[in-house]
Formats: C-alpha cells, sequence, structure tokens
C-alpha cells in the first residue's frame, strides 16, 4: 500500500472507523464509557481522522508523499506484521490467557 492509497484508505468512512476502533478498543478508559458516549467518540473521532486524511490528500505536494515513503513502509510493515500476529493469536487454540 503506497502512502496516497493509505490516506485514501483513512479518507473513507470505513477506513477512518475501522482505525479508529482498532485503537480505541484497547484503550482501558475508552472501555469504562457508557455505550452513548463511545458513539459519540467513534463518530466525532472517524470525522477527524477522514478530515485530516483528505487535507493531506489535498494539500500536501505529491513530492512530498514520496519522500516520505521509505519511512512509512517501514512503520506500515511492522505494524501489518503486529497485526497479523495478534490475529494468529488469537485465532491459535493452543494459546492461553495467563
Amino acid at each position: 500500500m503506497s502512502v496516497q492509497e493509505f490516506f485514501t484508505f483513512l479518507a473513507s468512512s470505513a477506513g477512518a472507523t475501522a482505525a479508529l476502533s482498532f485503537i480505541a478498543e484497547r484503550i482501558p478508559a475508552f472501555q469504562k464509557l457508557q455505550s452513548g458516549t463511545k458513539s459519540l467518540y467513534m463518530l466525532v473521532g472517524s470525522l477527524l481522522i477522514a478530515g485530516v486524511a483528505y487535507v493531506v490528500l489535498t494539500y500536501v505536494p505529491t513530492e512530498t508523499l514520496v519522500q516520505i515513503t521509505p519511512a512509512f513502509q517501514l512503520v506500515y510493515g511492522i505494524v501489518g506484521t503486529w497485526i497479523a500476529n495478534q490475529v494468529a493469536h488469537k485465532a491459535d487454540p493452543h494459546t492461553t490467557k495467563i
């Protein structure tokens, strides 16, 4: 995935919400909120992420995005591998909770 594709994904409603959900579900303080409050945070957060991604795609020069590609690919690769590891770990019936 390129930098532009990543920001396009985030600028979509599904991408922003998926990214925010992945992060929010791992924050204990978020888990303590009431359902309606969580819903409002998800709405506002998704709008912010999609808006920022749209601004980046619209106003950041393509040359700048190309220059950050190596760093993006490094981070993207590590995070992608970590997510795959988490999914595999949770899917393994031999893992036990400690």
